[in-house]
């Protein structure tokens, strides 16, 4: 049995080796399959690293609170809310934290949650849209909208840092209230570069342009149209700079637990008591990543699947393409007594080869692509992805790879073994025999 195996290997290599230019179609079409399924099980992979690593670092803490907003809530919910003193309408359809309701909200959780820290990023609310808009008078550009960040540059973010291009803090380059940074996108739209001076629509005075920070430093997944639009920040202190804000007002408040193993019952317990309330933990977010993970993953499986299934169509043409070509050798063999089973072996061995030699060099294609591809995955997400080479997803493509080949490739070699002897005094009517019913239900169901 080893003799008659490395026999089969021989002649298939040899084969191969002369039909060279079917056998480079077979492993491109092997090679694309693998690749596809490699390349997007990688990238797969790194979207859930990204979305399930830091979770404290993307919800900027343990705990994000805010009012509750949206079509479906009642107005008396929000009425509760301002006559609490908690909230307040500085425009229409505007609701804010006032300066008073972050106070009480800090104290709350002072008494309950002892040792939390809480900042809150700057309500830009205003009547209308005044402050969404950004210019570079010097270099004649502008855009709307973008996003403001008016945050404690001092205490903002509770997890992690935002730091700039030339890898910069962001309480290091913003030192005055006229200081702005501003990130990567936003500053190419703006052509803009440090040092500048940007006008922000309702503003009294002009700001200078003090860092550029990557896209990533703030638009996460769940605020992609920050990533879109681009951003902005400022600090407390620039708020007395506008007409139309009030300071002290916020949109977001950050809340970072002593023990954040609490996290789930200290959001259960703040909702309880302020019912106009809402939050995302750290739990619900990673539950929201993760779903949003499995749903990667189930396109994978299908993307993967529908590219093995047009490679294997190739597969499929060329062994039959290489038994119509060999018909006089296949019944020479079996004139020198080979029998019909060891002559589909011998096909279904050289087919296994390709599917080898094109899973390995489909897994490198793979890699190449989820490389070649992971900015537009990181501008989808807005997100940078860490580039993994993942070796789960190279075993998985390598194992799928050799066995569809082998699938492809089976029905073509049980007609192999069909071919008589006779064809080698008729080599004009090489022809190949149907593999028979039952034989070819028998392949179609593997």
């Amino acid at each position: 049995m080893p003799e008659q195996l490395g026999f089969f290997i021989r002649h298939s290599l040899n084969d191969l080796r002369v039909n060279g230019q079917r056998t480079i179609y077979a492993l491109f079409c092997i090679m694309a399959g693998v690749g596809a399924i490699v390349s997007l099980q990688t990238l797969s992979t790194m979207i859930n690293n990204t979305l399930t690593g830091s979770l404290q670092e993307s919800n900027r803490g343990d705990i994000q609170v805010f009012p509750q907003s949206g079509f479906f809530v009642e107005e008396a919910v929000i009425d509760e809310g301002i006559e609490a003193g908690i909230l307040e309408q500085p425009g229409e359809g505007a609701v804010v934290f006032s300066e008073q309701g972050i106070a009480r909200l800090t104290a709350w959780f002072d008494e309950n949650y002892p040792g939390s820290e809480i900042t809150y990023r700057g309500s830009q609310s205003v009547e209308g849209f005044d402050t969404l808009s950004l210019a570079v008078p010097e270099r004649n550009t502008s855009k709307l909208p973008v996003f403001a960040y008016i945050v404690d540059v001092e205490a903002y973010p509770l997890y992690g840092t935002v730091e700039t291009v030339d890898d910069e803090p962001l309480n290091s380059v913003i030192q005055t209230p006229t200081d702005i940074v501003v990130s990567r996108s936003l500053a190419d739209d703006l052509n803009a570069e440090v040092g500048d001076t940007v006008r922000i629509s309702g503003s009294t005075t002009d700001f200078t342009l003090a860092g550029i920070v990557p896209d990533d430093a703030e638009a996460g997944f769940e605020n992609i149209f920050a990533n879109l639009l681009g951003y902005y920040y400022l600090d407390f202190g620039a708020v007395e700079l506008f007409d139309n804000l009030t300071p002290g007002q916020g949109l977001l408040l950050y809340v970072r637990l002593d023990n954040p193993e609490l996290v789930d019952e200290a959001a259960e317990n703040l909702v309880e008591e302020y019912s106009f309330l809402d939050t995302r933990t750290t739990t619900e977010l990673e539950e929201a990543n993760s779903q949003f993970s499995n749903s990667v993953d189930d396109l994978v499986v299908v993307m993967g699947l529908v590219s093995l299934l047009i490679g294997g169509i190739g597969i499929v043409n060329t062994m039959l393409v290489i038994v119509s070509r060999r018909t006089t050798e296949v019944a020479v063999l079996k004139t020198l007594g080979l029998e019909p089973q060891q002559v589909t072996m011998l096909f279904l061995v050289e087919a296994i080869i390709m599917g080898v030699l094109g899973s390995l060099l489909g897994v490198l294609l793979g890699w190449g692509l989820a490389f070649a591809t992971k900015g537009v995955a990181e501008g989808f997400l807005g997100q940078s992805l860490d580039f993994t080479i993942s070796v789960d997803a190279a075993v998985r493509g390598f194992i799928v790879g050799v066995v569809m080949t082998a699938i492809f490739g089976f029905l073509p070699t049980l007609a192999a073994g069909q071919i008589r002897p006779a064809n080698v005094l008729r080599p004009s009517e090489a022809v190949i025999p149907r593999a028979g019913r039952l034989r070819s239900f028998a392949a179609v169901i593997v």
